[in-house]
C-alpha cells in the first residue's frame, strides 16, 4: 500500500527514537493485509494509529484521514486561542493569600498571548504562595512554558534541553533573568497534576520538580514527552510523528512513557487542599512576625477543618435564636443566619464553627461568640430561644 510505505518512510527519516525504528516497521509490515482489508479510510487510521502505539508505546503517534475535497485534504477549523484567553482560565487568591491560576494550555507566545500572561503573574505576584493547577492541561508550547517559569527563578536558569533527530541538534531551554513585572523567585511553588496532564504542561511540572523550584502534588501525568509534528501524507491522510525529546539538565532524562510522578500523590480532588495546606505549613515555618503567624494559623486551620470537619455530637444543642443571629439543625446540619450572612457551619472543635474565612462562632452554654480574623473585637450574644429538641 503506497499509504504505508509513506508512513514508513516518514518513520525512518524523522521518528527520534531510532532504536524502535525497524521493529514499529516490522509491525506495520505484519499489519498490512488486514489494513488493506479496511475500507473505511477513518478506521483504517484509527487502526493504524493503534499499531504504532502498540509498538512504540509512544502516544504522540497518529495518522487521521481528514478526507479529501477539490482534490486537496480538508482544512481543520482554525485555531482560536484567544476566544479561550489563551487558556487562562481561572485566576483567584486562595485562603491564606495562596495564589491560583488554572491553566489549560501553553500556547504560543504571541503578544496577546504573553500580555496575558504578564496580567496574570502580576496579580499572583501579590501573593504568598502559588499553585498551577495543570490538571486539565494536555501541553502547548515550550515557549509559554520558559516565560512563565522565568518569573519563578531569579538568575537565568536553564530548565531543559530538546533533541531533534531530523536534523541531529540539540537545543537548551533556559529562563530569562529580566521579566516584565516582579519576579517571585522565593515564592512557593506548587504544580497539580492528573493522568491527563501532558505534554508541555508535563515539561512545566517536571522542569519545577527537577531543579527542586517546588513540588508536585497529585497523580502521575499523562507520559507524553515527545516533540511531534504532522506531516501531510497521500490520498487525504496525515501523521503526527514525534521529531524530538527533553533531555533534562538534572535528570539527563525525560518523562515520555512513564510520566511525572508527583512529589506528594493524592486522588484528583485532594489536590488542590493539599497543596493548599502544605503551602501555609511552609509559610509557618518561616513566619516570625507574630501578627503574620497569627493570620497563616487561622488560615491553616479554617483549611484542615474544611477538608476534615471535626464530628459534633449532639449538633441540636448548639441551636437557638443568639441576638440578631439564629442557629438551626437543617438536615443534621448546622446554619449560622443573620441579617448579612447565610452559610454552613463547619467545626473546627467541639465548640467552634466556621462561620466564614474571616469570621468564626464559638457556642459555650448559652453565649455565643463571634471572633473576626483581622479585627480583635469579639462580640457576645446570650440564648434567647432554647435550642432544638
Amino acid at each position: 500500500m503506497q499509504l504505508i510505505e509513506t508512513i514508513k518512510d516518514a518513520i525512518r527519516d524523522n521518528y527520534v527514537i531510532t532504536e524502535k525504528v525497524d521493529s514499529i516497521i516490522d509491525a506495520l509490515d505484519a499489519h498490512e493485509a488486514e489494513f488493506a482489508a479496511i475500507d473505511n479510510p477513518q478506521f483504517l487510521a484509527q487502526r493504524i494509529s493503534e499499531v504504532l502505539f502498540e509498538n512504540s508505546n509512544d502516544k504522540h503517534f497518529r495518522v487521521a484521514y481528514a478526507g479529501v475535497a477539490g482534490g486537496r485534504a480538508s482544512q481543520r477549523p482554525q485555531f482560536h486561542p484567544e476566544r479561550n484567553n489563551y487558556f487562562f482560565y481561572e485566576l483567584k487568591r486562595l485562603t491564606g493569600n495562596i495564589g491560583y491560576l488554572d491553566l489549560r494550555m501553553f500556547v504560543y507566545t504571541d503578544k496577546d498571548a504573553a500580555e496575558t500572561a504578564y496580567g496574570a503573574m502580576a496579580f499572583l505576584a501579590g501573593t504568598d504562595a502559588v499553585i498551577f493547577d495543570l490538571r486539565r492541561n494536555r501541553g502547548g508550547t515550550p515557549d509559554m512554558v520558559r516565560l512563565i517559569l522565568s518569573y519563578f527563578y531569579e538568575q537565568a536558569t536553564h530548565i531543559n534541553s530538546f533533541y531533534n533527530r531530523p536534523d541531529d541538534s540539540y537545543t537548551q531551554s533556559w529562563t530569562t533573568a529580566h521579566v516584565q513585572g516582579r519576579k517571585m523567585s522565593d515564592v512557593p511553588l506548587y504544580v497539580l497534576t492528573s493522568h491527563g496532564t501532558g505534554s508541555a504542561a508535563e515539561e512545566f511540572a517536571y522542569d519545577v520538580q527537577q531543579s527542586k523550584r517546588g513540588l508536585v502534588i497529585g497523580q502521575r501525568s499523562a507520559g507524553a514527552g515527545h516533540a511531534a509534528i504532522q506531516m501531510p501524507l497521500v490520498d487525504g491522510y496525515q501523521m503526527i510523528v514525534p521529531i524530538g525529546k527533553p533531555i533534562n539538565p538534572h535528570s539527563n532524562d525525560g518523562w515520555e512513557g512513564v510520566g511525572v510522578q508527583p512529589d506528594i500523590e493524592t486522588a484528583y480532588d485532594d489536590a488542590l487542599p493539599e497543596a493548599q495546606i502544605h503551602a501555609l505549613q511552609t509559610l509557618l515555618e518561616n513566619t516570625a512576625d507574630d501578627g503574620v503567624r497569627a493570620f497563616r494559623e487561622w488560615e491553616l486551620e479554617t483549611l484542615r477543618a474544611r477538608k476534615n470537619p471535626h464530628i459534633i455530637n449532639n449538633p441540636e444543642l448548639y441551636t437557638g435564636q443568639f441576638g440578631q443571629a439564629e442557629i438551626s439543625l437543617i438536615d443534621g446540619q448546622l446554619h449560622y443566619q443573620s441579617q448579612r450572612i447565610n452559610a454552613e457551619m463547619i467545626a473546627i472543635n467541639d465548640n467552634t464553627f466556621i462561620v466564614s474565612d474571616e469570621l468564626r462562632a464559638t457556642i459555650e452554654h448559652d453565649t455565643l461568640i463571634m471572633t473576626y480574623r483581622d479585627s480583635p473585637m469579639v462580640i457576645r450574644f446570650e440564648r434567647m430561644s432554647p435550642a432544638q429538641a
